[in-house]
């Protein structure tokens, strides 16, 4: 039976609110200082899982774009030289796209290993489509 103090009442709402803003202080704490809450160890592994995540943004963007602009240029219906051209632009859009995956990826494995899949993909794809006519 809920009481009918209005002390009674005004204090459960504000246990409410006390634990609902505990919460978004945990998530704001834990976008603010870029922790995950499932990301476990010490501070080496948290400068690893960094540093994975800028090498898969970096060096993976840079293979990833080299890939796609492979893989384009001998897919596109175009003349050569336009297929060349359109393909080169287009993969610019890939070196920023891997940056974005790799850190919003939940895990800095996920972050490399979904760049490198793409690569590897799109590789393959080209060296199958061969040299253009």
């Amino acid at each position: 039976m809920p009481h009918s103090d209005p002390l009674y009442s005004h204090h459960q709402k504000n246990i409410a609110n006390h634990s609902q803003l505990r919460l978004v202080h945990s998530v704001m704490n834990g976008i603010v200082h870029g922790r995950d809450r499932r990301q476990t160890g010490g501070r080496w592994q948290r400068i690893v899982a960094l540093c994975a995540r800028i090498a898969a943004a970096s060096v993976g963007g840079y293979g990833l774009a080299a890939a796609s602009a492979a893989f384009l240029a001998r897919a596109l219906p175009m003349s050569r030289v336009e297929a060349a051209t359109a393909a080169t632009l287009i993969a610019f859009l890939a070196m920023p796209a891997a940056a974005v995956w790799a850190f919003a990826a939940s895990t800095a494995p996920r972050a490399l290993g979904g760049v490198v899949m793409m690569t590897v993909v799109l590789g393959a794809a080209a060296w199958l489509l061969g040299p253009r006519p």
